[in-house]
């Protein structure tokens, strides 16, 4: 019998629409909630920039791979809150502990579990979760919505097809025993289970949703940084590939260019130490011999041309018997020095084995940079295959978080009707997270072996640095070899060695045979050289004197071309000189032109003034006669007597009138005469003082010349000074530079030396030892052959072994007599090398001692310039102060005559004024760039003096370096060998003491070729001037070009002043014009009013002839005042901007020095006042122009005084006429 409860299955085909039809209600349902899975197949980023919202479909299921669902690979856990971690521990705890051996039963089957009601499969949840205001319930829950149960049938499949009755949970069936059904505290505890379950999943899916809501371009920098640091590791390591491979075939490229160095350093010693030291000794050698052969020629024509006795003759003889043994002692030191070039090309084949082995030290160096690059590919090939193993697990990652994720949803979109899908879901869920932390473990193998892979690669690169730096330390390679070539002489010292030794030096003596063919082959070509070279001498003489000759006619034509340049300069001078004076001279005839013209109009204005006179007395008789005509017209006789007066009248007033006239005549030629002749003294005078002032001007601009000169030649000794000082700075550096690494490879061929000492030493003992123990051997066969009692053949062959003994011995003897005189070789060697280190050292101090002198020469030189300087600027200033004192002079001549002077007088004052203006001014300009010439002097002394010092020093720390270095030796069979070297230096020291005595003569001889070359040097250095004496020409040439630019522009500057004082003299010739015309107006007016004022009109013509001079003076005086002004004005202008420019050129010029000399500033310097001198200076100055001020001030008072004067009378003229009209 079925449980009641329990949903029966149709037991037949008619009975399935029981069920169906009891499932109509599933319409009524409320479906769950479901939460959309993020798409596959698209991109969400692309998406959410492109502004399309979220497809909230339900996935279909054949739009997936079917695949998908299978674990493919592990996915990153999502971050959870504590709270969260918590849950889903306790519930991976749960699940783990839930999970037996046998088939679970659902908790919803079993007994008593079912009440009359819904489904049991789908609990009643009591209160719904809410996360973050969702609601988010089950439909379980909700009474409304329950799912209806179908209708009982009572024909059950139950009776025919029974249940198979399920383990309990316990074992048994549950409180009441009724097997399969759950309790009310099971059931309310799987629906906590799941409610937890729930919650959890739904938190993990909404953290899943923020972070895809999160994959934008702010919340993917992690990953794009993992993604920029490989590829960034990539190119890193495929640039140091390729540049190691660079490194690789630039050590290939270096290896080539050393044996190609090695072989012309082998060359370059062959020729070095035989052919330059045999052509020189050989050429000395063969300008003695020709020198002597001179003598000897000399000798026997003396010989044949003395008659004179047998003595002279005898002595004669003997001097020949001495050249002759000189000319045999000078043979046999042409053999000796044979016999070195031949020990030197021992050395030099002995250069070559080593450089051999130096070759062969960078091939195994090559091998061993070969066999890492192979190491670094196979690194990088490691390290490629594990980015690939490490991109997979990424991938499979990406796709087991997808699987999850999709897992996921499919929980969360199915319902939990079976409880068995949930269990098979878990156990997914399980399998995957089991998976996911299997693939994180193989992520985190693969991340070590790829840290590994990388820390190989570095170590790997680290030892091919090494590598490199091996190939580089070339001093370890050879200690390597030669411990190596030891090893493999001990083990390979056997008779087999022995023969090839033999053969080898067969081979040696061969190839030493040869070598002395070719060096006599070399000593034949030396000698046909030596000849060859004797022509070439001469023929360079030949060649010298011919370049005499030229450099004479060069000489000669420079000269003429010189004196033709300046003989073209001076007249082009003098023309200019000439027309600047034809400019002078006819600007000062115009001046006296218009003083002329002016004069001419003073006396055409007196003679109107006389006749306007001479019209109003005739007009005043007149008038008088007609009063008296009126007064006596009544009676005919009283007429005739009063015309009998008025005619006697009439005649005496004629004749006060001529007197009047011939008195104002007679006073007017009185004053035109004192006039002209004060003018013309005038004249004379200013053409005088004119004349002064061109040749005072013409003075100070030959001295401004000369301080040019003077400033270009101490300029040119400066940059001398600096380009000699810089040229022996130079020379003394690389002197130094040259010696210390001379010392430097001196240094390390003695050690190179010292090093193979020490290796023959060891195969001496070496050598020594193997004696020893073939001799033990010898005395063994020896004792054995005495105690043996053996057959013939025995002693035969005991007989051939002695032999072979012997013989290996004898070889053994040789080998170390060979190994002696290598020693002595190379003893000599080291003493060779220290006479030419002590000959650099010797050559070094020779060179600073020239430095010092020519350090003094140029002091000299700089001081005899200084005083010639000296001199010249005192004359200057001596003529500029006479100079000035004729100025001053001349100011006061003209201060006393300017009263008196005419107005074209006073403007020549102010010319004159203007100019002393301008000498003073150039007077203080050539007094500052004699302190600025002074500082510079100062300058240079203290440069030639720090020189000096650094000189000092640098001899001083020579001298200490060379006293203190340290000695290399440590052995004491070195210090021996030392000390044996020393004594043989000593030695020769002697005999180089004995054989300079000797040559001294023969220097005496060579001090002719000596004087040649002397003469040679002076020819170049007298070339050298002409050079310096063109370039010299050209420069004036240039100063003459911009002169001449000058005085045109000055002559146009003339010109235009000139046109604009011709248009300023027609404007005051206007000026004057008016006022004529105002006074031909009055005088009209004072006819029209004649008949009306009678007595007072004379006052009033006077006063306003007075007036209009008055006024004719005002206008002038303010005429003159503004043109100097704005004369003086633009000369200020001018003059600020050349002195503001001149200051910036000097502080640029000085900046440029200092920085060039590497010289702080100091702020004293520049915070230091001026000097007593140029304090004084400073003050009479500013008192001059004072005085200057003042006198112009008190000229101005005068004539504005006359000014306001003229304003008044003109406002008062203006109120009478306001009084007229107005009346």
């Amino acid at each position: 019998m079925p449980h009641p409860d329990y949903i029966d299955t149709p037991q037949t085909a008619a009975d399935k629409s029981s069920l169906t039809n009891g499932l109509d209600g599933l319409d009524d349902l409320s479906p769950e909630k479901s939460f959309a899975s993020p798409s596959k197949g698209r991109d969400l980023i692309q998406g959410i920039r492109n502004g399309r919202g979220l497809s909230l479909k339900t996935p279909r299921a054949g739009a997936r791979d079917p695949l998908r669902l299978l674990p493919n690979g592990a996915g990153k856990k999502s971050e959870f809150t504590p709270l969260m971690m918590s849950v889903t521990k306790k519930n991976h705890m749960r699940r783990a502990s839930g999970r037996k051996t046998g088939a679970q039963t659902p908790s919803f089957m079993r007994d008593n579990s079912i009440n009359n009601g819904p489904t049991p499969g789908l609990p009643r949840m009591g209160d719904d979760s809410r996360i973050y205001e969702e609601r988010t319930s089950s439909s379980a829950g909700e009474a409304s919505n329950e799912t209806p149960l179908p209708q009982a049938v009572t024909s059950s499949s139950a009776q025919s097809t029974p249940l198979a009755q399920l383990p309990g949970r316990n074992g048994g069936g549950g409180v009441v025993g009724d097997g399969n059904m759950m309790t009310l505290r099971e059931q309310e505890n799987i629906i906590d289970k799941i409610e937890k379950e729930n919650f959890g999943l739904k938190m993990k899916i909404h953290f899943l949703e923020q972070a895809m809501s999160q994959r934008g371009t702010e919340f993917n920098k992690a990953a794009l940084r993992e993604n920029t640091d490989l590829k960034v590791n990539r190119i890193t390591m495929q640039r140091e590939l390729h540049k190691f491979k660079k490194n690789i075939a630039q050590a290939e490229r270096d290896a080539e260019v050393y044996r190609l160095q090695l072989e012309e350093y082998r060359e370059r010693m062959k020729r070095k130490q035989a052919d330059e030291s045999l052509r020189v000794e050989t050429a000395q050698l063969q300008s003695e011999l020709a020198t002597k052969e001179t003598e000897i020629t000399k000798l026997q024509n003396e010989l044949r041309s003395a008659q004179q006795g047998n003595e002279e003759a005898k002595k004669l003889r003997c001097e020949m018997g001495d050249l002759e043994a000189e000319l045999r002692e000078k043979d046999r030191m042409i053999e000796e020095r044979e016999d070195e070039i031949e020990s030197l090309k021992d050395n030099a084949g002995k250069e070559s084995n080593a450089a051999a082995e130096t070759e062969e030290e960078l091939e195994t160096a090559k091998r061993q940079i070969e066999e890492l690059q192979e190491d670094l590919d196979r690194a990088a090939e490691e390290a490629k295959h594990a980015r690939e193993e490490r991109e997979d697990a990424v991938q499979e990652k990406k796709q087991a978080e997808d699987n999850l994720e999709e897992l996921r949803d499919e929980m969360m979109n199915k319902s939990f009707t079976t409880k068995g899908l949930s269990r098979q879901l878990e156990e997914k869920t399980a399998r995957l997270e089991d998976q996911l932390d299997e693939l994180q473990e193989k992520h985190s193998i693969l991340q070590q072996e790829l840290n590994e892979k990388t820390r190989n690669e570095r170590v790997l690169q680290e030892r091919l640095r090494g590598a490199e730096k091996e190939g580089a330390g070339k001093d370890k390679l050879r200690d390597q070899l030669h411990l190596a070539h030891q090893e493999k002489d001990n083990l390979k010292r056997d008779l087999g060695t022995m023969s090839t030794k033999l053969q080898n030096s067969i081979n040696n003596f061969q190839s030493k045979s040869e070598e002395k063919d070719l060096l006599q082959t070399r000593h034949d070509a030396l000698t046909l050289e030596s000849a060859n070279l004797q022509r070439d001498l001469s023929r360079s003489q030949r060649s010298v004197e011919e370049l005499e000759q030229a450099l004479d006619e060069e000489r000669q034509h420079a000269a003429q071309n010189d004196h033709h340049l300046r003989s073209q300069h001076k007249t082009e001078i003098d023309l200019l000189t000439e027309q600047v004076d034809s400019l002078h001279r006819e600007i000062n005839a115009k001046e006296s032109q218009l003083a002329s013209d002016h004069e001419d109009w003073e006396a055409q204005r007196r003679v109107l003034e006389a006749a306007s006179q001479r019209a109003e007395e005739k007009a005043n008789g007149l008038q008088r006669t007609v009063n008296k005509l009126q007064e006596v017209e009544g009676t005919l006789s009283g007429r005739e007597m009063k015309l009998q007066e008025a005619l006697e009248s009439e005649k005496q007033r004629h004749r006060q009138e001529e007197q009047v006239l011939h008195r104002q005549i007679q006073e007017l030629n009185d004053d035109i005469a004192a006039k002209r002749m004060a003018s013309d003294e005038q004249r004379t005078e200013l053409n005088n003082a004119k004349e002064e002032l061109r040749i005072s001007i013409r003075e100070q601009e030959a001295l401004k010349e000369k301080v040019e000169q003077l400033e270009e030649e101490v300029e040119v000794l400066q940059a001398n000074l600096e380009e000699e000082a810089e040229y022996a700075e130079e020379q003394r550096t690389k002197s130094l530079e040259s010696a210390d690494s001379q010392l430097q490879k001196l240094k390390k061929e003695k050690q190179g030396l010292q090093d193979q000492l020490a290796n023959i030493n060891i195969e001496l003992h070496e050598l020594k030892k193997t004696a020893k123990d073939v001799r033990a051997e010898r005395d063994d066969l020896e004792a054995k052959l005495i105690k043996a009692d053996k057959p013939a053949d025995d002693t035969f062959n005991i007989d051939q072994e002695k032999r072979e003994l012997r013989r290996s011995k004898q070889k053994l003897e040789n080998d170390l007599e060979r190994l002696r005189l290598e020693r002595d070789n190379l003893q000599d060697a080291n003493v060779a090398l220290e006479q030419e280190i002590n000959a650099e050292i010797d050559r070094a101090n020779a060179e600073e001692n020239r430095l010092s002198l020519e350090l003094d020469q140029l002091r000299n030189k700089q001081l005899s310039t200084s005083e010639n300087r000296d001199r010249e600027l005192t004359s200057a200033k001596n003529k500029v102060q006479r100079l000035e004192k004729r100025v001053a002079e001349l100011e006061e001549l003209l201060d006393s005559q300017t009263k008196n002077m005419p107005p074209s007088g006073i403007e020549d004052a102010s010319l004159l004024q203007h100019d002393l203006a301008e000498a003073r001014k150039k007077e203080s300009e050539s007094l500052q760039r004699e302190s600025v010439l002074k500082s510079t002097t100062r300058d240079l002394r203290s440069q030639v003096a720090n020189l000096e010092r650094e000189l000092h020093d640098l001899q001083i720390a020579k001298l200490t370096t060379s006293t203190k270095s340290p000695s290399p030796y440590s052995s004491p069979s070195l210090q021996k060998d030392l000390a044996k070297a020393r004594k043989d230096l000593l030695d020769a020291q002697t005999t180089l003491s004995d054989l300079r005595t000797k040559n001294r003569e023969l220097e005496r001889q060579a001090s002719k070729i000596s004087v040649h070359e002397s003469e040679r040097a002076d020819l170049h250095a007298l070339l050298k001037s002409s050079t310096l004496e063109a370039e010299a020409l050209s420069l004036k040439l240039s100063d003459r070009d911009t002169r001449i630019s000058d005085l045109k522009a000055q002559l146009r500057r003339v010109r235009n002043e000139r046109e604009r004082a011709k248009a300023r003299a027609e404007a005051a010739g206007r000026e004057l014009d008016a006022p004529q015309e105002r006074h031909e107006s009055v005088l009209d007016k004072v006819q029209q009013a004649q008949h009306g004022q009678g007595g007072g009109s004379a006052t009033t013509r006077e006063k306003e002839l007075r007036g209009l001079m008055k006024e004719v003076v005002w206008l002038r005086a303010r005429c003159r005042r503004e043109e100097g002004f704005r004369r003086d004005l633009a000369w200020s202008k001018g003059f600020m901007e050349m002195g503001e420019g001149i200051r910036e050129a000097c502080n640029q010029a000085d900046l440029r020095m200092i920085a060039q000399m590497g010289v702080k500033p100091k702020r004293e310097d520049y915070e230091s006042r001026l000097a007593v001198r140029q304090r004084l200076r400073a003050a009479v100055f500013v008192v001059v122009a004072a005085n200057r001020m003042k006198r112009l001030e008190r000229e101005w008072r005068g004539v504005r005084k006359l000014g306001e004067g003229l304003k008044r009378m003109r406002g008062e003229v203006e109120g009478k006429k306001a009084k007229r009209t107005s009346k």
